[in-house]
């Protein structure tokens, strides 16, 4: 059985991030709805919604950056470490 069942997604998850900020574990997933979401997994509560067209997602864990693979080639890197406000850093 699952430990914790997080919904918010209206499609398939391409990918998922697992990292932890001061302290706290937090999981961030990219979906074919074209969103991005970050979560606190205990709780399942969604802490930020990125709405960009996004095919896959990779985190440098020291620094807390959100790294997006868009659909059109590009790359765009995100600071997540106030999830509830991220910064676009570079598009």
């Amino acid at each position: 059985e699952a430990l914790q069942v997080l919904r918010g997604h209206t499609s398939w998850v391409l990918g998922v991030a697992t990292f932890v900020v001061n302290g706290n574990v937090q999981v961030a997933s990219c979906s074919h709805d074209k969103t991005v979401r970050v979560w606190e997994p205990i709780g399942g509560t969604q802490l930020c919604h990125i709405a960009l067209d996004v095919r896959c997602l990779s985190l440098c864990v020291v620094s807390e950056i959100l790294t997006l693979g868009h659909e059109d080639g590009s790359l765009s890197y995100w600071d997540i470490l106030e999830p509830r406000s991220p910064t676009a850093l570079v598009e």
